[in-house]
């Protein structure tokens, strides 16, 4: 009986110390892999150590900290704090401050931060307008932009500057306008690092590094 209690406990150690090098690496994986073993009893003092070790690693994942608390996965900003319970969610939130462009349009130099925004521009080179706005008859790729027209017809302003009296249509104007009261410049150039307030500065602005010209005339 002892003989076996110590084949065991030597036997736990040994996965303890698999366990421990695997949740370096992967930590929701040791968690999948203890669950699917059938190996008795080295398994359930493995269960019983792992159900007692709350996993809370902090990993360095392109200037953001990628934190698990339970079963919730956060991806946390290092520019301006917001987190993001996946991934992807949080590469596509850090190419506002980066203004990293990753797809192309076919058709024209356009580049977009996010793909969804390059099928909506997609659409207006196939001539695809289905959404008109009733008030000025101008039409639309997209039911997003019809919305955000129909709110320049009405003088409902919701969006009011906490730092002054103005008051906007659309929470991204308030947003950039706010900007002009903390100070804030998000859009840094990869090249000078000189920053930005506004996006659609910094892309100008690294066509002087890159030389790109991308309007050629007609005539």
């Amino acid at each position: 009986m002892q003989r076996e209690k110590t084949s065991i406990i030597a036997s736990t150690i040994v996965f303890i110390r698999r366990i421990s090098n695997m949740m370096k690496r992967n930590p929701k994986k040791v968690v999948h892999w203890t669950r699917m073993s059938r190996t008795p009893p080295e398994m359930k003092v493995l269960h019983l150590i792992i159900s007692k070790v709350r996993l809370t690693p902090k990993l360095a994942l392109d200037g953001s900290e990628c934190v698990r608390s339970g079963a919730r996965m956060a991806y946390k900003c290092s520019h301006c704090s917001k987190s993001f319970p996946h991934r992807s969610r949080f590469e596509e939130h850090n190419r506002v401050h980066t203004g990293e462009r990753p797809f192309k349009c076919p058709s024209c130099p356009m580049t977009f931060r996010l793909k969804s925004f390059l099928k909506r521009h997609s659409a207006l080179h196939l001539e695809e307008r289905p959404y008109p706005c009733d008030i000025c008859a101008k039409t639309f790729a997209d039911k997003s932009n019809l919305r955000q027209r129909k709110k320049t017809h009405s003088d409902i302003r919701p969006f009011d500057c906490p730092s002054c009296l103005s008051s906007f249509r659309l929470k991204s104007h308030l947003d950039r306008h706010t900007m002009s009261h903390t100070g804030e410049r998000p859009f840094k150039c990869d090249h000078c690092g000189k920053d930005f307030t506004l996006r659609c500065n910094l892309v100008k602005h690294l066509r002087t590094h890159t030389r790109e010209r991308p309007f050629k005339c007609s005539i």
